[in-house]
């Protein structure tokens, strides 16, 4: 979940149950958002979109937006910061 993307950045990973996990990473000066983000309404709807996009790959990040109540795809990104993102600790970062 990024938000602030205009301003001050910030980046939080959830697992498919909506776990916060506790790491930061991609964006060198990256760091979580200082409220949890709400399990979003449409999460179980989007995982299965994603699950159906994502077929065959081994890996991706989806971007689904929901506007007016109703599921929007935005992009499949293969590689995200080009695939030299890290993540923080170094625990998390697979090299």
């Amino acid at each position: 979940m990024i938000r602030d993307r205009n301003s001050n950045e910030t980046i939080d990973f959830y697992d498919m149950e909506w776990n916060h996990l506790p790491f930061v990473g991609l964006n060198p000066v990256a760091r979580n958002g200082v409220q949890p983000v709400v399990r979003p309404l449409h999460l179980d709807k989007m995982i299965e979109i994603c699950h159906k996009l994502s077929k065959d790959m081994s890996f991706s990040r989806i971007d689904l937006y929901v506007i007016d109540d109703e599921e929007f795809f935005g992009e499949i990104t293969l590689y995200p910061a080009s695939g030299y993102g890290k993540f923080i600790p170094e625990k998390w970062d697979l090299t």
